[in-house]
């Protein structure tokens, strides 16, 4: 477990956790293992620039201060879109409480920022084995690859084609057992996070 990552109660009682984002090089608080997964989706989507958990709340009814309503996340992506996203499990989208409520933030969003949420499913997430295979290999993305001269890494693994003939040819290198844990999570050997972590799945080399 990262250091950094530690459980509390709040005084809701509910359990929180904090996530230590690579990407924006902060810490968040996030309150549920949804959150979390989408947060790692979040870290691995090339064309995500960046993100904020919880980044700003507005009042749906005025009126009533208990009414506070707060983003789930702030994504800024790379054409310079900002979306404010409302992440559920996809059956609470069509609870109809639910839906009149998001529609009553719209409304808000629509006057002061001239944009809606996003409803972000959980099965845009959460499809194949992509939420295992996230959790296996966040951590290894702060793995430092700077020492180690990739273009020979590259020439040497150039017949690798499955998981288990990278796991076989790496340990041959003079690199620790998470070296090839490192390549996947940096990208550096391209693996379908849809598909199982099996021997048999197919990777592709791209150094």
């Amino acid at each position: 477990m990262v250091k950094n990552q530690r459980r509390q109660r709040s005084f809701s009682g509910l359990q929180t956790r904090y996530f230590s984002s690579l990407k924006n090089q902060i810490t968040f608080k996030l309150d549920s293992d949804t959150e979390r997964a989408a947060a790692r989706f979040l870290e691995f989507d090339d064309n995500v620039v960046s993100y904020m958990a919880q980044p700003g709340s507005v009042k749906p009814k005025p009126d009533n201060p208990q009414s506070r309503y707060t983003f789930d996340f702030g994504v800024l992506l790379k054409d310079g879109t900002r979306e404010l996203r409302e992440l559920k499990i996809d059956s609470e989208f069509d609870r109809p409480s639910v839906s009149q409520k998001l529609d009553t933030v719209d409304e808000c969003l629509l006057l002061r920022y001239e944009q809606k949420l996003v409803r972000w499913r959980y099965s845009e997430i959460n499809t194949g084995f992509t939420v295992a295979n996230q959790k296996r290999f966040y951590n290894y993305r702060r793995f430092d690859l700077s020492p180690y001269d990739l273009a020979k890494v590259g020439s040497y693994l150039r017949d690798v084609s499955t998981l288990d003939e990278l796991m076989c040819a790496t340990s041959r290198l003079n690199a620790p057992p998470s070296f090839p844990f490192a390549l996947i999570a940096h990208k550096k050997v391209a693996f379908d996070f849809q598909r199982e972590f099996a021997p048999y799945t197919p990777v592709e080399v791209l150094l």
